[in-house]
């Protein structure tokens, strides 16, 4: 029993110095990177989307009505002065918002919008996993379909908008996509990732599986998440596309030359969250309507002052520079409004 008892009582203190050293390893790099941390993100719908009493809806010239119809949940963004036809959707990314700093810039500027939760809100999926395309059927039903629609995603809700692309083709006029993605993948539940991001009419879309990446870019993924340095995700989705079998590929992959509409890409050559810009060239490659605008030194978020996000808990790479970024930024606003307005000009 002494034996056993030493045994244990050395393992003990193995385990504690090695906690101590991780979380002095932590407290070292959350001193290096947290004021490369953008200033106002504990205050951003971003940081925490499903926090309603974070949005602003008190607006200058736009009515916002709050809207919770079943899995359709999310804001109606109607300017007093209408200067537009249709309607414009906009869609958030894995955090889950509804992307509502773009609805409201795009609403000021004259459009109706409607800014849509996909997951995270009352009777829809808690997290990014097998979430129904049908939803968007029913909001279908809320607007007039004679006139020009367009979708805004960016990184997962440019995938899911893709997507809606190709399963509701008719009702769909244009899609912008930033930071977009070629394939649908697997899901971001960090419980059960063994499943599609997305389902429609109750079977799963066929997805590219996490597991499949290579076992460098999983230990270097984890490596950021225990030591709490900036995680770079691009490195595991590229072994995915990499690694993936032929047959899944082409079974995940969105089929854009199926869909008739205006496509628009923006992708960040430096984006650190997926590859975005190798997976705008293959959407592109499959559809020669598309038109695709690549900011070489830009990330994955064209907003974010720097080139990573987070909290003391993990960091996230986003890539970019300030500066390039925020050129990125200006270019893309200023090509999507003249896109919006001969899409939906009076």
């Amino acid at each position: 029993m002494k034996v056993l008892g030493k045994f244990l009582l050395r393992v003990l203190l193995i385990a504690l110095v090695i906690f101590l050293m991780i979380s002095l390893i932590r407290w070292v790099n959350w001193r290096r990177y947290k004021d490369q941390l953008p200033s106002d993100q504990t205050s951003s719908t971003y940081n925490n989307p499903t926090d309603l009493s974070r949005y602003q809806t008190s607006i200058d010239e736009v009515n916002v009505d709050r809207i919770n119809q079943d899995a359709i949940q999310g804001f109606h963004l109607l300017p007093e002065d209408k200067t537009s036809q249709g309607v414009v959707v906009t869609f958030g990314g894995s955090e889950g918002s509804p992307d509502y700093d773009r609805a409201i810039q795009i609403a000021q500027a004259g459009y109706e919008v409607y800014a849509l939760f996909y997951f995270g809100m009352p009777k829809q999926p808690q997290t990014l996993a097998e979430v129904p395309l049908d939803f968007f059927g029913d909001f279908l039903e809320l607007i007039d379909e004679d006139q020009p629609l367009t979708l805004v995603g960016s990184s997962k809700g440019a995938e899911l908008a893709l997507n809606l692309a190709t399963i509701y083709p008719d009702a769909i006029d244009q899609v912008v996509a930033f930071a977009p993605t070629s394939h649908s993948f697997f899901a971001l539940d960090t419980k059960n990732m063994k499943q599609s991001s997305w389902a429609y009419q109750g079977k799963p879309l066929p997805y590219l599986k996490q597991t499949v990446a290579s076992f460098s870019s999983f230990i270097k993924m984890i490596s950021g998440f225990v030591f709490l340095t900036p995680v770079h995700f691009t490195a595991t989705y590229a072994s995915v596309l990499e690694r993936s079998a032929v047959e899944d590929l082409e079974a995940s992959r969105i089929k854009v030359e199926d869909y008739s509409g205006e496509i628009l890409l923006f992708a960040g050559g430096d984006d650190q969250m997926w590859p975005s810009k190798a997976m705008a060239k293959d959407l592109a490659n499959h559809n020669d309507r598309i038109q695709l605008e690549i900011y070489p030194e830009a990330g994955h978020l064209f907003y974010n002052p720097g080139d990573i996000i987070g909290n003391q808990s993990s960091l996230l790479a986003v890539g970019g520079s300030s500066e390039a970024n925020q050129a990125a930024a200006e270019a893309s606003e200023k090509l999507l409004m003249e896109k919006l307005a001969e899409w939906h000009g009076e």
